[in-house]
């Protein structure tokens, strides 16, 4: 972007149709970015953006900007009259042809709109998202004064009109026939039928991101609302919208200053210039995945949400500890994991994956726990070779009995009330392959009454852990609020170092401790988790050239 270079030499205007004016620029041929200008209602397509005094204002302050000179300059203006005006659906479709005449290709087009100016942009962006060709090129719009909600002021005008219209019927009449030549009145005013429907599909099609409702015709887009304190003509509330504090910018300036900047330091001047920056790093496809992925996380706040989690585990890598039979290439864990949350219906699940699988947690209601141990993780010749092992284990008919060589120890309850273990769940009808178990515990009549309500959740449990992969880690695949994490590892190493991923990012107490024949690593985090937060231990014994034993992926374990 050539934003260090002296400032373009404007050699005039050119008239690319009846409602288009483009300043073109000597040297810049290839900008891919522009601008185009939007005025009010009764406003001009020169005069809105100037002030009498110096017959200069916001495109003069572009063109000269060197950090702006990325950017084409063009006004749009359209039929609008004190007596006369079609409806704002018309000044769309104009819109619509002129962004369609532009001389050149852009791949940014960035809207600065006054008052009325602003729903007609609004309204042409609407329009092209039903388009079948996709979303317009439209990488920000920067309202000023912009009635998004409507006047009040032309509402009670309207009304005390009317009033006098009782007492003198020629002036209910006039108003009558005004209303039906000046029509962008009528569609700004408060509760317009007009401005309903815009609303609702800008609601449904571009404020965040838009709605998955609205499928592919939806988009991100930038947007900067500006205010003017003097305004009587649009009101706070009216002028900001749905966009709140970072995107809302107030001015102490009347509606019709407030588009009128004296020189480059004018805050008027300098909201659009930030803006013009900020709309250059706003690719829509990149923002778009960007969205598709926030989504994911916030609908997460309609899952579960556990509070105050404390989770321990300890897994023993010594020889002497080893398995014998058909698990003899797995260890041992012994884990105890406890944490509140809201109890949602009168069973829980809880169970054991062999490898990562998101078909566990699209599960409603999800389970309360898995211990995963993470087969995916390794070798191919290695996860082939243990997963013979698991096998041989499901080959067994007796589910009880293949629950038990899993869970060789479990305790599960509720606020200290211990639950038993019910039907088991297959995925597969083919034993030998299925990647995960699951098991219902459901909860005694005595419990019954606590669903809805905040319970403590604990379960403490026996598993095993495959050999030779080197590392442990706790993952939340829900919210966590709170969490503390210890992890002991009994064994002799050649190193064992801790790491730790939070979504948001944040503080976390990590510690290592030498203790009796290991390790023990402490994690402590005092605010939310979100899911994709991991605390791990990673490590390599010092016989690491015979078989290692170490923990599996905990994905999701005690959250």
């Amino acid at each position: 972007m050539p934003l260090e270079t002296k400032p373009a030499e404007i050699i005039g205007t050119h008239i690319v149709q009846d409602q288009l004016i483009w300043y073109p620029r000597v040297g810049h041929d290839n900008n891919t970015r522009c601008v185009i200008f939007v005025h009010g209602v009764t406003g001009d397509i020169v005069k809105t953006w100037q002030s009498k005094e110096l017959k200069a204002g916001f495109v003069e302050l572009i063109l000269a900007d060197v950090a702006l000179q990325d950017y084409d300059v063009y006004a749009f203006g359209y039929y609008t009259k004190k007596y006369r005006g079609p409806p704002i659906d018309h000044a769309a479709k104009d819109l619509a042809s002129a962004v369609s005449s532009l001389p050149r290709h852009y791949d940014s087009i960035v809207f600065i709109a006054h008052s009325m100016g602003g729903l007609v942009c609004m309204q042409y962006i609407i329009d092209r998202l039903q388009r079948p060709d996709g979303p317009p090129p439209i990488s920000g719009l920067l309202l000023y004064g912009t009635p998004t909600t409507g006047s009040d002021l032309l509402k009670v005008a309207r009304l005390v009109g009317y009033g006098v219209g009782m007492k003198i019927p020629v002036i209910s009449h006039a108003i009558d026939l005004f209303r039906k030549s000046q029509q962008q009145f009528v569609d700004l005013e408060t509760g317009s039928e007009f401005l309903t429907r815009l609303f609702d599909q800008w609601a449904l099609r571009v404020v965040n991101g838009g709605h998955e409702e609205a499928g592919d015709q939806r988009m991100w887009l930038a947007v900067r609302v500006v205010t003017g304190n003097n305004d009587i003509a649009v009101s706070e509330a009216s002028g900001k919208g749905v966009y709140g504090a970072i995107d809302w910018k107030p001015l102490q300036f009347d509606h019709i200053q407030l588009v009128k900047p004296a020189a480059a330091n004018d805050r008027r001047y300098l909201e659009a210039k930030s803006f013009l920056q900020i709309a250059r790093r706003t690719d829509p496809d990149v923002l778009d995945r960007v969205w598709r992925a926030s989504q994911d996380t916030w609908a997460s706040r309609f899952g579960r949400v556990s509070k105050d989690l404390v989770f321990f585990t300890e897994i023993d890598l010594r020889k002497s500890t080893r398995r014998s039979g058909a698990l003899a290439a797995y260890g041992t864990c012994t884990t105890i994991c406890e944490y509140r949350f809201i109890l949602g219906s009168d069973f829980i699940d809880f169970g054991i994956s062999f490898a990562a699988s998101a078909e566990l947690w699209a599960r409603q209601p999800a389970p309360v726990y898995i211990h995963q141990v993470g087969l995916d993780l390794l070798p191919q010749a290695e996860q082939t070779a243990l997963r013979q092992s698991i096998d041989s284990t499901l080959r067994n008919e007796d589910d009880e009995a293949v629950w038990s060589t899993f869970f060789p120890r479990l305790s599960i309850s509720i606020d200290n009330v211990v639950l038993q273990g019910d039907e088991f769940n297959w995925p597969t009808t083919t034993r030998t392959s299925a990647p995960w178990l699951l098991r219902r515990f459901r909860l005694p009549a005595g419990l019954a009454a606590k669903i809805g309500t905040m319970v403590t959740l604990r379960m403490r449990y026996d598993s095993v852990v495959p050999s030779s992969l080197p590392h442990f880690t706790f993952s939340a695949p829900w919210i966590v609020h709170k969490a503390k994490v210890d992890v002991v590892v009994k064994g002799d190493f050649e190193y064992f170092v801790l790491g730790h991923r939070l979504v948001p990012d944040g503080k976390v107490e990590r510690r290592l401790e030498q203790v009796l024949e290991g390790r023990k690593a402490h994690f402590s985090h005092e605010e939310i988790m979100l899911p994709g937060s991991g605390m791990d231990v990673r490590w390599r014994l010092r016989d690491h050239n015979q078989a290692t034993l170490s923990s599996p992926e905990h994905a999701g374990e005690a959250s």
